[in-house]
């Protein structure tokens, strides 16, 4: 089916609502909002609020503007509490895997494929994990590559500085078992299959967040795991 839905301006925006059966009592300020806020950004907002039987999918009696805004703040303020709350893990998760791993197998272990469980994985990864330490404008990555040769790479507590939470989560999981990697899912109280799937789900949440995407009544893909027995501190 061909696309043919026109381009609408900020007034035009406001009279498809208010025909829809929005209320909009104070115009000025909805043309103002739309002005600073996607309409089709904002629309997502609206969905509870509309007749889905409707074919125009028109609003229920009596909704108004201000309760669509009042829910895209709401979650705006959603996920910046979130945002805020994986800040805290991902630094912890990022220092755990650092050192246990550091300490017994040195200061570049992360390149090391006897470690690892799929080598494909494993060359997949350590791409990504170049890319983004040739990209990166960090001064310690910056003053490591003026100062030193050999290693090419920076040493893991500076990589795993810069590497992307979702890239650390795939090193995590397709780590051999063994007590190092153990040790960083006893840290959180979970298993290491626990720990793994909320790894991933936290970097898919915090791309979410860091791109301004609704957190609020999404559905979260690869739910994270629920452990049966937690362990205890």
């Amino acid at each position: 089916m061909q696309f043919t839905k026109p381009p609408l301006s900020i007034n035009d925006q406001v009279n498809l609502l208010r025909q829809r059966g929005l209320q909009i009592p104070d115009v000025s300020k909805a043309i103002h909002q739309l002005s600073n806020i996607n309409f089709y950004r904002l629309k997502v907002y609206s969905y509870p609020f509309q007749d889905t039987s409707h074919s125009n999918f028109t609003f229920v009696s009596g909704t108004t503007f201000d309760q669509i805004l009042d829910l895209y703040h709401f979650d705006e303020s959603l996920r910046t509490l979130v945002f805020e709350a994986l800040r805290k893990i991902e630094i912890a998760l990022r220092t755990q895997i650092t050192v246990h791993f550091a300490l017994t197998y040195g200061s570049h272990w992360y390149q090391d494929s006897n470690l690892y469980q799929n080598i494909r994985h494993f060359n997949r990864d350590m791409n990504t994990l170049d890319k983004q330490i040739n990209r990166s404008s960090e001064t310690f990555i910056l003053h490591y590559k003026r100062t030193y040769t050999q290693p090419v790479d920076p040493p893991v507590w500076m990589t795993f500085e810069i590497a992307t939470l979702g890239v650390l989560s795939k090193i995590y999981e397709n780590l051999r078992n063994s007590p190092e990697k153990n040790q960083v899912a006893r840290h959180f109280g979970l298993p290491v299959i626990v720990l793994i799937s909320w790894m991933h789900t936290f970097g898919y949440v915090r791309n979410l967040c860091a791109h301004h995407n609704r957190v609020w009544n999404r559905q979260i893909v690869n739910a994270p795991r629920i452990p049966r027995r937690p362990h205890r501190q």
